[in-house]
């Protein structure tokens, strides 16, 4: 089923991106095969890692999403609602995810090196021992998250709201607060 989502939900027909920066329309079949992945158990699919890496999923609805360990490495996920899902232990590294939903979503230990995160919704979620580095978090909302643990060695943090206080129980050192690229 997540082959059928990467390949029906693409990030481009081609080697090279699209001219406009237009949002994909969110297909029916592709959405039918979300809601399915993201509502299994788990247990009962013998460990079988989720593969999402590279899909275009901008507007998607994966609200309370069980995708731990999930590899979506490279997606498209701007505007998608992951709000309270499950994405423990995924990889998210280097996925574009501005202006993303995912308020109370569980990220703990999850991966997000080099992530987009500008503009997302992250209220109150859960980003213990989770991977920042290099991660773009400018202007994400991040009013009672918790961070504890979290690596961010170079994530730009610039009017995220968060102060050294929030940052205390953090690893790494992230850009200076304020600080633009």
């Amino acid at each position: 089923m997540s082959a059928f989502v990467r390949h029906h939900a693409a990030r481009f027909a081609s080697d090279k991106p699209p001219k406009t920066e237009t949002a994909p329309k969110v297909l029916a079949d592709v959405q039918a095969a979300l809601t399915v992945l993201a509502g299994r158990a788990p247990a009962g699919d013998r460990q079988a890692r989720v593969d999402l890496s590279n899909a275009d999923l901008r507007q998607y609805v994966l609200r309370r999403a069980s995708l731990a360990g999930a590899d979506l490495s490279g997606a498209d996920l701007p505007g998608a609602n992951l709000e309270q899902a499950n994405l423990a232990q995924a990889d998210l590294s280097l996925a574009l995810i501005s202006g993303a939903d995912m308020d109370r979503a569980t990220l703990h230990r999850a991966n997000l090196y080099g992530a987009d995160l500008r503009d997302a919704l992250l209220l109150g979620a859960d980003l213990t021992a989770t991977i920042l580095s290099g991660a773009d978090l400018r202007q994400a909302k991040l009013t009672g998250a918790h961070l504890a643990g979290a690596e961010l060695t170079g994530a730009n943090l610039a009017h995220s709201g968060l102060t050294r206080q929030d940052l205390a129980s953090t690893r790494g050192k992230p850009l200076p607060i304020g600080s633009e690229p």
